[in-house]
């Protein structure tokens, strides 16, 4: 058990701030996490395993930004995205490897 931040978490592995997330439960900034479910910033996220703030997110299915993204490998923000289906931006991308730079 792990009270952080005025939250209670409960966790099998758990590094906050842009660092590897590997949860049970996980109650963060208010939104409720269980890593089969995650709400963060209004968004519904379910994840195998999440590295929050531009790293790696590796997902069954995420929500964020309001861009439905079905991923195997995800990195945000111009950077490499390895996905079945990447709907970001408003543009659909089915790729095998997709490298975003005003694309």
């Amino acid at each position: 058990m792990d009270v952080r931040l005025d939250k209670l978490v409960v966790t099998g592995m758990d590094v906050r701030l842009g660092k590897l997330v590997d949860t049970k439960m996980d109650v963060r900034l208010d939104k409720l996490v269980d890593t089969g479910m995650d709400r963060r910033l209004d968004k519904l996220v379910n994840t195998g395993m999440d590295v929050r703030l531009d790293k790696l997110v590796d997902t069954g299915m995420d929500v964020r930004l309001d861009k439905l993204v079905d991923t195997g490998m995800d990195r945000r923000l111009d950077k490499l995205v390895n996905t079945e289906m990447d709907r970001r931006l408003g543009k659909l991308v089915k790729t095998e490897i997709d490298v975003r730079l005003d694309t």
